[in-house]
């Protein structure tokens, strides 16, 4: 990046990670002694973090641009980061480079108490809290979006024997959790800040946004602030039976998730769609309103477990599991609506109330396992694995949706051509309840719907190497059905009606082979390595419905993947005291990680669908006789750069084009790759025994030792300067977890000294 802007400096890293962890007898002096009875344990860990990010490209609009827009505008346009890099000219965006540092913090308490009763009742109480604050710019990095979170959690439970056979666990948990978002207009990369919301005059509950759809760019400004809790209680009891040759097993599993969801409203939106649009201060403007929802998820399953000892080399696990999983309701305010009738045409908001789908009554699951010993020589036994079950998914997820359609959500526009900022009455979304036809949005589930399920199956061999190594190679597969699709219908009751239906599958293959090899003689290792298929019709949860569903690789689709892992504790010398004080007490542990690529969805021309109010992207066409990837000068010369691709590789710009609008294109979902990753970890450890029960670890860590780089996303918007290419790091580009902790980052280095007593 700093070929594009060489004033980039590397950003501060900070990482401050303690703790302690307390236990023992629970003892109160002269009143109470808990030994043999009560056991306490308290921990605490706290983290602050100031994580920094690697250089990353945002499209802004250039300054001709922002030269040629009116004054009322220009202070909105304004809060955009001053563009660095190279210039789109003709398309009015230019790139911003930059690097900064998130900040964030972690404290979490967690405590547990165990009593003793007798030698057949113990019970135990645990509680612990987590609260987590954070701060990360978005896209573009003037947006700054700051987050808090506590989660809780409160476990009790009760073991008890009522004889040599016949025993029981109990279990009760209440979780909660509450965060609080909101997204900041402040000052980065020499803009001048703004409140959007009060330039357009709302107050700051609403969701300002403003966007420069200049195809294939669509850079865009916005303010919000939310809120959300989830509170949820579990039971589970378990009843344990020994009958001869029989393990049986008997529970109950129930779960009650309540939660709530506080979104910005309204959302009033400016839309430019060109240059020109700018320079005349003409826009077109939409307005959207979204209502509190607070559903209520309950599940609950009945289940039997047989592990039967069929022999001396055979035995078997059979299991049973009985799952309800009703639609959702709510704790408070409105039930979210559904349709009613045979279809399109007949199709009609059902009564307020009306389940989403009906609860079914007989999604039985039932689960095999087998083991059989054989042969049973020391040190060369052979076993053989296998089993499957079927397994229902909840339905939860895409019952959510129905929290987004009457009575909750309402949309307005396009008001066009208006001036920004214009008078915030010109155009409103009031939700109304009993909403009125024809609904600005509807989403319907199919009366006949029924909660997908999967069919998983595994078999393998496993032969000991001796008496410390074995080997095992796996076949493991599934195949999910009745998978839920979002389709969109023109209907008299609105013109965006989505109705959620069965009809997707998805399969999944693989062979699996694993080495392992227990501790002996200090070391410790394992290897394995997994070819894998993955099909499916769509990997996320949400699709465009107007260009439909196609069979193709999925998303994480990944066909080889190998890693690699030892540990070694280094042999102690018998030399003289200082010599073994020196060398005494080493150990290494190292681990590789090596897989190919994971597939790239390539998108083709978009446009502004009205109707939807999204942002909808064509299917690309290929050119025959054209490569799928270019190498090396070869990058040089389509980008005309002169610097080449990072990683050395691109995904051609010349062997795709533009399919029509509307369409998807005769390129196949998922039939190209990124790049594949390698990584070497390696960690030294030295332990310092001190006094009887009390030592020092001391522990250096190095990962990604040969500082590789491994890159992750791909731009994959044909039309975009950098289409094809490599736009961030692996680690930048996983989520979930801080890309400090991700592999595929930039080598870095961790020691620790932790006294163990």
């Amino acid at each position: 990046m700093r070929a594009l802007q060489p004033t980039l400096t590397k950003p501060a890293t900070r990482q401050n990670d303690f703790g302690g962890a307390f236990g023992g007898p629970f003892r109160i002096p002269h009143s109470y002694n808990g030994k043999d009875k009560t056991f306490f344990f308290v921990l605490y860990e706290g983290l602050r973090l100031s994580q920094p990010q690697p250089a990353t490209i945002s499209f802004v609009p250039d300054a001709a641009v922002l030269a040629s827009s009116p004054a009322s505008l220009k202070k909105a346009l304004s809060a955009f980061p001053v563009p660095n890099g190279p210039d789109d000219v003709a398309n009015g965006i230019a790139q911003f480079i930059g690097s900064w540092t998130n900040p964030s913090s972690i404290d979490s308490t967690s405590a547990r108490l165990d009593q003793v009763i007798n030698d057949k009742w113990k019970l135990f109480f645990r509680f612990s809290n987590t609260s987590s604050n954070s701060a990360a710019r978005l896209d573009p990095p003037s947006i700054n979006r700051i987050a808090a979170d506590t989660l809780r959690t409160f476990t009790g439970g009760a073991s008890g024997v009522f004889s040599n056979r016949l025993s029981n666990e109990f279990r009760l948990n209440y979780g909660s959790s509450e965060v609080k978002s909101r997204s900041v207009i402040d000052s980065f990369g020499g803009n001048t800040p703004v409140d959007l919301a009060q330039l357009m005059g709302f107050d700051a509950h609403s969701y300002p946004q403003l966007y420069l759809f200049f195809d294939p760019y669509s850079p865009g400004l916005f303010q919000s602030q939310s809120s959300g809790a989830l509170k949820q209680w579990n039971l589970l009891d378990t009843t344990s039976i020994s009958l001869g040759r029989h393990q049986l097993k008997f529970g109950v599993d129930y779960r009650r998730l309540a939660s709530a969801a506080i979104s910005a409203s309204p959302f009033p939106g400016y839309v430019f769609y060109s240059q020109t649009d700018v320079q005349n201060n003409s826009a077109s403007l939409f307005m959207q309103s979204q209502a509190p929802a607070y559903p209520l998820y309950m599940n609950f399953s009945a289940f039997a477990q047989d592990d039967w000892r069929v022999s001396q080399r055979l035995s078997l696990s059979l299991g049973f599991r009985w799952e309800v999983n009703p639609s959702p309701g709510v704790t408070q305010g409105l039930n979210p609506y559904t349709i009613q009738g045979s279809g399109a045409a007949t199709w009609t908001l059902a009564p307020q109330g009306t389940p989403l789908w009906q609860t079914t009554w007989y999604n039985f699951a039932p689960r095999l396992g087998v083991a059989y010993v054989l042969r049973t020589a020391p040190g060369w036994e052979t076993v053989l694995r296998g089993g499957g079950g079927v397994f229902f998914d909840t339905g939860q997820q895409r019952g959510s949706f129905s929290f987004g359609g009457p009575g909750f959500y309402a949309a307005s526009g396009p008001l066009t051509p208006v001036s920004f900022p214009t008078d915030p009455s010109a155009l409103t979304a009031p939700i109304v309840n009993p909403p009125l036809p024809p609904y600005d949005e509807v989403v319907g589930f199919s009366p006949h719907l029924q909660l997908p399920y999967a069919l998983q199956w595994n078999g393998s061999v496993e032969q000991a190497l001796g008496k410390s190594q074995a080997l095992t190679v796996s076949s493991v597969g599934s195949h999910a059905s009745r998978l839920l699709q979002t389709n969109r219908f023109s209907s008299p009751i609105s013109s965006l009606l989505y109705v959620i239906q069965n009809g997707l599958t998805s399969d999944y293959d693989s062979l699996q082979i694993q080495f392992r090899r227990r501790l002996s003689r200090g070391l410790t290792a394992m290897g394995s390595y997994t070819w894998s298929h993955c099909l499916d019709y769509n990997s996320a949860d949400y699709v465009h419905a107007q260009l439909g569903y196609r069979r193709g690789n999925c998303d994480f689709d990944v066909r080889h993947n190998f890693s690699a892992a030892s540990s070694y504790d280094l042999p102690n010398v018998r030399l003289n005291q200082f010599l073994r004080a020196v060398l005494n007490h080493w150990g290494v542990d190292e681990r590789f990680t090596a897989r190919t690529a994971f597939p790239v969805t390539l998108n083709g021309n978009s446009h502004y669908d009205s109707a939807t109010r999204q942002r909808v992207s064509d299917g690309l066409n290929l050119i025959p006789g054209q490569p799928i990837y270019i190498y090396g000068s070869q990058c040089a010369a389509v980008y005309n750069n002169g610097l080449g691709c990072p990683g050395g590789r691109a995904i051609n710009p010349g062997a795709f084009t533009a399919a029509p609008s509307g369409t998807l294109g005769n390129a196949p979902r998922n039939f190209v790759g990124g790049f594949g990753i390698w990584q070497g970890d390696l960690a030294v450890r030295r332990e310092f025994p001190i006094y009887e029960n009390l030592k020092l670890q001391f522990r250096a860590e190095a990962f990604n030792i040969f500082n590789h780089a491994n890159f992750g996303l791909i731009n994959s918007r044909r039309g975009q300067r950098t289409f094809g290419q490599a736009t961030a790091t692996l680690a930048q580009s996983l989520g979930v977890l801080n890309p400090l902790y991700q592999t595929g980052g930039p080598r870095s280095m961790q020691f620790a000294l932790k006294v163990v007593f």
